[in-house]
C-alpha cells in the first residue's frame, strides 16, 4: 500500500507540473552547453600576445650590448655551454655563441665563423630587406604563431623576478616553421631588455640563455663591440 501511494503521489505531481506549464527540461548535453572559458582565454591570448609583441619590438629597437651565456642540454644529459653576446645598434646585428657570430648590417646578412686556426671568417650577402623590415617581419611571424584558432602557441605571464615581465608560450598544434619549440620562456626587463630564454623541443632538448651584463650603447662604443665580435666570436 505504501508503494501505491507514493506512485500515485509522483503521478499527480508530474502531472500537475505538466498543466502548469513546469515540464522538466531534459538535460542539456554538454556538449552544447555555453563555455565562457574559451572566451576568456581568448581574451587572455590577445591581451597578452599584444603586450609581448609590444616587449618584443622593444627589445628587437634599443641599442644594446648584452652579455651572457648560453647552454644546450641533450636528453642523453651532454651539456654544452658558451658565452653569448647580442650586439645591437641602429641597422646593425649580431648574436655570437659557439665561436660564430650572425645577424645583419643594413640590407646584408652577416656570417662570422672561427677556422681551425683560430682566426675569424665573416660572409657579407646582400639582400632587399632593409633592417626596419627584419624586425617588421618577426613581429609578423609572431602574430601568426600567437593568432588562430586555436592557436600555433598559447602564451601566458609567467612568475618571473619582480623586476622583469616572463611570458610562457605552449605549442597547441604542429606547425613545421614554428621554431620556438613546444614550450619557450621569455623574460624581459623594465628597460625592454630580453634577460632570459628557455626552449624546451619535442625531442627534450633545451636551450637557455641568461644576459647578466646588459648595458646601452651608442656612437663609436657600439662599432668597438661589432668589429671585435667579427674579429673573435663569443665562444671561440
Amino acid at each position: 500500500m505504501v508503494t501505491a501511494a507514493v506512485t500515485v503521489a509522483i503521478v499527480l505531481v508530474v502531472a500537475a507540473a505538466t498543466v502548469m506549464g513546469l515540464r522538466p527540461r531534459p538535460a542539456v548535453p554538454e556538449s552544447s552547453t555555453p563555455s565562457t572559458t574559451t572566451v576568456d582565454l581568448d581574451t587572455a591570448q590577445r591581451e597578452v600576445g599584444a603586450e609581448f609583441l609590444a616587449n618584443w619590438h622593444r627589445w628587437r629597437t634599443i641599442d644594446v650590448v648584452a652579455r651572457g651565456r648560453f647552454a644546450r642540454q641533450r636528453p642523453d644529459g651532454e651539456r654544452l655551454e658558451s658565452e653569448t653576446v647580442v650586439a645591437q645598434q641602429g641597422d646593425r646585428r649580431l648574436v655570437s655563441r659557439l665561436g660564430g657570430a650572425q645577424g645583419f648590417d643594413g640590407a646584408d646578412t652577416v656570417r662570422c665563423v672561427t677556422e681551425t686556426d683560430g682566426s675569424s671568417r665573416c660572409d657579407r650577402t646582400p639582400t632587399d630587406q632593409s633592417a626596419r623590415q627584419r624586425v617588421e617581419a618577426e613581429l609578423d611571424r609572431w602574430s601568426t604563431y600567437l593568432s588562430g584558432s586555436p592557436p600555433f602557441y598559447r602564451i601566458a605571464r609567467s612568475v618571473g623576478d619582480v623586476e622583469q615581465t616572463c611570458y610562457e608560450l605552449t605549442l597547441t598544434r604542429a606547425n613545421p616553421s614554428a621554431d620556438f619549440g613546444s614550450v619557450a620562456q621569455f623574460c624581459f626587463a623594465d628597460n625592454g631588455v630580453l634577460t632570459s630564454t628557455r626552449i624546451e623541443y619535442a625531442n627534450a632538448l633545451v636551450e637557455t640563455t641568461d644576459f647578466d651584463d646588459v648595458s646601452l650603447v651608442d656612437g663609436e662604443s657600439g662599432l668597438a663591440v661589432f668589429a671585435q665580435l667579427e674579429a673573435a666570436p663569443a665562444g671561440s
